[in-house]
């Protein structure tokens, strides 16, 4: 049972992950950055081994970042702050993504949370550079000193068996795969004699 039970949420972490996968190249595409998609995945894969943050939090929070920017190399470089303040404030990483998004456009509202020690009057007068240089600043190492941590290690851990779990589940679905295809074969032979 417990066999099953696990090929079952493999398969299952598996299909997870390939629609969080094509929703994002979907939106790369959407923005006229097909070329950059390959590059986008080997980031993403390179920072989930680095982080300790799986790929299924930094998509969104990457394709949140990228369709407000436009950007490839801007959204990579605003992630890197969100990880950081993510891991120093407590907020995930899409909260923080979206924030950030929030603030490139001009609403400045959901970094309140953050406690940058600036007023609402102080925020309004400073450039987007000007706020995630303060963000940058006030987190700075954040997520790295994290992955020091036992929490931290562990993240690396978990990060490591999704991604075995995800690889198992695209096995087991390949072979059922297979299996449905000579099934399908052989019973259309039969029928055709």
């Amino acid at each position: 049972q417990q066999v099953v039970a696990f090929g079952k949420a493999s398969m299952k972490a598996f299909m997870e992950d390939e629609v969080a996968a094509t929703r994002l190249s979907k939106a790369v595409s959407n923005l006229g950055l097909g070329f950059e998609d390959s590059r986008i995945k080997q980031f993403i894969s390179d920072l989930e081994k680095a982080s300790g943050v799986s790929d299924t939090d930094l998509r969104p929070a990457f394709q949140a970042l990228l369709t407000t920017t436009g950007s490839v190399a801007k959204s990579q470089e605003l992630l890197g702050t969100a990880l950081n303040a993510s891991a120093g404030s407590g907020e995930s990483l899409t909260t923080v993504a979206q924030d950030l998004s929030n603030a490139y456009v001009g609403n400045l509202k959901g970094l309140k949370k953050y406690n940058l020690g600036l007023s609402q009057a102080e925020l309004s007068t400073m450039s987007f550079e000007e706020i995630t240089k303060r963000l940058n600043e006030q987190f700075a190492g954040q997520n790295q000193a994290n992955l020091d941590t036992y929490a931290g290690k562990m993240s690396l851990l978990k990060v490591a068996f999704d991604n075995m779990q995800e690889t198992i589940g695209k096995g087991l679905l390949d072979a059922f795969q297979i299996l449905g295809d000579r099934k399908s074969t052989r019973l259309n032979s039969s029928h055709s004699q």
